[in-house]
């Protein structure tokens, strides 16, 4: 579980675009101690999971769950997607970055909607 766990600290935090130090920093401890962690050298408290979950954007079962990892592989790889979270995250205001959310989901509906038409119009070849 303690791999498991260092690994999907050092996937999240990378996948954000911080640094150790820069996490570290956050957090109030060393860095050399997220390197722990990282590394599987040490164990986290209660209240530093809550904190790190908080510093990275997700609840603190993210790090035991492994629901959908191999969807997600794909995801991490695509070159979009790193830029596009630095951007998203930049953002201050959680009222523009929902309607961002809303934007996109629009947007993939729309793509989706044009899929099955697209769908719908070929014929089967004979």
């Amino acid at each position: 579980m303690d791999q498991y766990f260092a690994k999907k600290l050092k996937e999240r935090r990378i996948l954000l675009g911080l640094s150790q130090k820069q996490l570290a920093q956050t957090l109030g401890i060393r860095s050399q101690q997220i390197q722990n962690y990282e590394y599987g050298l040490s164990r986290i408290t209660a209240s530093t999971l809550y904190r790190l979950s908080k510093a990275l954007h997700v609840s603190p079962d993210y790090f035991f769950t492994n629901a959908n990892h191999a969807a997600t592989q794909d995801y991490i790889s695509d070159p979009h997607l790193l830029p596009l979270l630095r951007y998203f995250w930049s953002i201050p205001n959680v009222r523009c970055r929902e309607g961002i959310l809303v934007v996109f989901k629009s947007l993939s509906e729309k793509e989706e909607f044009h899929r099955e038409q697209e769908k719908e119009l070929s014929f089967p070849a004979e």
